[in-house]
């Protein structure tokens, strides 16, 4: 098949979205696919990733984003596509590339979009409360399911808006993790004598609330349980988070581009924080449970679906008494002070349930599915092409 990614809010460093799109265009190229990815850039480049055809078009900054762009010019988009005659669009996008998409999908090629995330959840920190943002948010999601063939989810939290509006051709499929660039250091600490050392890995930015690992440190600082943090990542908040930690054992670390030094980091913490409840699947919280790392993760959003029951880490529960920073806080203590050979072990046992194989060959099964049923003119309902236990 002839296969494009295409989609926006791409950049050399960011983070779930960029490793997504590899780790499949990887593994399609692997199968014997041709692949082209799309994607906005600050000049116009072509180069090869892994076999991929990268194709970056400039494209204006986006405000307030950190250094996110969006393709505008979708005219060039569609000459593009014209040229590449794609058999199926990987639509990674719900903006200003949705029209494109929508243009191919009439002149016959299949198109799957990924949810990368859930509007009514990402929106909810960044619009006024009195905006109806469900309703908003179920508007859109129509208007998108009727520009593709399928919508492909990670987890149950993601699938639920497309669910409100009845979406006929919803899929799930579960994504991966490089258990070779990401398992536990031969020297894994296991001693419970220093202090909790903890880790938090992603974008500084509001919809992350990384704010909340920091304050889950003042908390422990406060109760005198000895600890310190290290943050990964950068993003448009960073400095408003380094005032935050005034005072306290953080170290920033920013983007780190090395997977060996990042698995390095990730298994030289007791707990990794995981405080987003917006996360549609958790790379992130993933990756750090292949490192042996166990996990905190608020029982809002898809996070909890990860830790599913096990040992491997602790959900947080809203209660009536106390502070997200404190419930986070009570439930590091006892991570910590349970058996943390136990609790890496079965960190990892949880994350080798999930793999970037199984991920891509659910991908290509669905989207040879697809690409056969535009041939015969047949539509059915969606279901699910589980590529991992959940």
């Amino acid at each position: 098949m002839r296969i494009v990614q295409l989609a926006n809010f791409h950049t050399p460093t960011s983070g779930g979205l960029r490793t997504v799109l590899d780790q499949l265009g990887r593994h399609y190229v692997a199968g014997g696919h041709h692949v082209v990815r799309v994607v906005p850039g600050q000049h116009d480049s072509v180069s090869d990733v892994n076999g991929v055809e990268e194709i970056r078009l400039r494209a204006p900054l986006v405000p307030g984003m950190g250094g996110y762009r969006a393709i505008t010019n979708t005219r060039r988009v569609d000459q593009l596509l014209e040229r590449l005659a794609p058999d199926v669009i990987e639509l990674s996008d719900k903006t200003t590339l949705v029209g494109s998409a929508r243009v191919q999908r009439h002149r016959g090629a299949a198109v799957v979009m990924i949810s990368h995330e859930r509007l009514d959840a990402i929106l909810a920190r960044r619009v006024p409360a009195f905006l109806p943002l469900t309703q908003l948010a179920d508007r859109w999601n129509r208007r998108l399911i009727g520009a593709v063939d399928a919508v492909v989810c990670c987890s149950d939290f993601a699938a639920a808006e497309f669910g409100r509006v009845d979406a006929p051709q919803l899929f799930r499929v579960p994504l991966g993790v490089d258990l070779q660039a990401f398992q536990p250091a031969a020297d894994q600490p296991v001693d419970s004598s220093g202090p909790r050392r903890l880790i938090i890995v992603g974008r500084l930015s509001s919809e992350k609330e990384p704010e909340v690992a920091i304050d889950t440190l003042r908390v422990l600082v406060e109760r005198q349980i000895a600890a310190e943090l290290v943050v990964v990542g950068d993003g448009p908040i960073r400095l408003a988070l380094e005032r935050r930690s005034v005072g306290l054992p953080v170290q920033f670390l920013g983007h780190v581009g090395s997977r060996d030094v990042l698995s390095r980091l990730i298994s030289n913490a007791d707990v990794c924080i995981a405080p987003c409840e917006a996360e549609t699947f958790g790379l992130a919280a993933l990756e750090a449970l292949a490192c042996g790392t166990p996990v905190v993760v608020p029982a809002g959003g898809a996070l909890a679906e990860l830790v599913d029951g096990t040992i491997a880490g602790r959900v947080v529960a809203r209660s009536a008494a106390g502070n997200r920073a404190s419930w986070f806080a009570d439930a590091i203590v006892a991570l910590t002070s349970a058996d943390r050979a136990t609790a890496r072990d079965a960190a990892r046992r949880r994350a080798e349930q999930f793999t970037w194989s199984a991920t891509s060959s659910a991908m290509l099964s669905l989207m040879e599915d697809l690409v056969q049923r535009r041939g015969e003119g047949v539509s059915r309902r969606g279901r699910e092409y589980s590529s991992a236990a959940h």
